[in-house]
Order: C-alpha cells, then structure tokens, then sequence
C-alpha cells in the first residue's frame, strides 16, 4: 500500500497504524502480506502492538532495525549488531539541525547515503522533493518520534511469517538482520549484494530482486485462515 494525500504532515507513532487498517478494511482484505521499507517498519511493528495480526497473512519488512539510537553504554558489538545509526545523546542536536534553515541541506546528504553511486542522480533529486513535501519541522518531529522508539520488547510476540530484506550496502550495518531475524520466531532473511543494488533504497535500485525474494516467499507460506 502506497499513496500520496493533499497535506503531507508529520504522523507519531503509534498513530499512524489506523491507516493502513482503515484502507485494509475499506477494501475488505484478508488474509494480508503487509509489505514495509524504512519508517514504515515502525508502522507495521506499531500495528502488531495494538492489533495483533488482525487481517494479517504476513509480513514483510524491507531494511529498517528495530532501535535506532545506540546508548554510551552498550558494547561495540551490541551497536553494530543492533543496526542503529545514531547515537542517543546526539540525537537532539540532530533533530535541531533538521529543523534548521540548513534542514534541506541534510535531507539531500541523508538522500546520498541510501543509494549506491550507480544511481542517477536525477533520481536521487527527485527522491529529495518528495521528501520537501513534508516541511521540515513536521519531518523532525516525525525523526524524533522515529528515533525515540525501541520496538524490541514486542518482536518474540509475532507470530506471522515474518520476511527480512536488507540490503549489503544500506545506511544500516547489515548484521542487525541476524539479530532481528533470531528475535522474530518464524522469520527469514534475504540480503541483497551491493553489486545487485541493495542500498538502503534497493527497492527504487532493484526492485526486481526486491519482488524475486518476495514471491517465494508468499508461495512458501500458504494461508493458514480459510
């Protein structure tokens, strides 16, 4: 599910999983695989914290650890396993900066970092207007709700077929997958190579890997409810 609305704003977690169970049940769907990459991860762990697998099949979450700040006090091994790209106590400074007059400045850099150099660069600018929709200070308050959540405590309680795709050359250290993958009971994982595009945008690079791993996946799981 994607979809532009008039009056892009700047959603908290855990308010946002109304939506998608609003357009799941418009449309009467069963029996759904929802599909998320980056923040909407957050959503989708947002909505099995509040509804459980209600009109869920499955699903699959696309590049994005479950903490992303890392405290002073974790170990080396516990911040490049956990995947989280930012340290807690810089994390306000952080959010300032985003609000900024140099904010559009940092959404182009950030941009840079979830492509590989093979991706042109018109589609990288184009990726960078899309993110200019939403104004800035609705974008850090959004970040900020982002950031400040930790989604581990709730991982051991889905019980859905969970599929994890990461990519070899995303913002993320790869390793987190392990992690996220041990923590989810029935979960596989699926690593795309740099070469093959997988950045942290590998669903714009190649999206085509991204629907080849997807695909068997569903097929390999068949429906449980009739």
């Amino acid at each position: 599910m994607a979809g532009r609305i008039d009056r892009p704003t700047a959603i908290a977690y855990p308010v946002s999983p109304p939506m998608p169970i609003r357009v799941i049940e418009r449309l009467d769907l069963t029996d759904v695989t929802l599909v998320a990459h980056s923040m909407g991860c957050g959503v989708a762990w947002a909505y099995w914290d509040l509804y459980r697998d209600e009109y869920l099949q499955r699903f699959v979450l696309i590049d994005q650890p479950p903490v992303l700040a890392s405290f002073p006090d974790w170990p080396e091994d516990m911040v490049i396993r956990s995947g989280a790209p930012h340290e807690a106590v810089d994390v306000p400074a952080f959010i300032v900066a985003l609000r900024s007059a140099h904010g559009e400045e940092l959404a182009a850099g950030a941009v840079e970092t979830m492509f590989t150099s093979a991706m042109p660069k018109e589609q990288k600018a184009a990726v960078v207007q899309q993110m200019l929709l939403t104004g800035r200070a609705e974008a850090s308050a959004l970040m900020f709700s982002q950031i400040a959540l930790d989604w581990r405590d709730i991982l051991a309680e889905i019980t859905i077929p969970t599929l994890l795709i990461g990519g070899e050359a995303s913002l993320f250290a790869v390793q987190y997958i392990k992690d996220l993958s041990a923590a989810i009971p029935d979960s596989k994982t699926h690593v795309i190579s740099a070469r093959d595009g997988g950045s942290h945008m590998v669903i714009m690079e190649n999206a085509a890997a991204v629907n080849a791993a997807i695909r068997p996946f569903i097929e390999s799981t068949p429906l449980t409810r009739f």
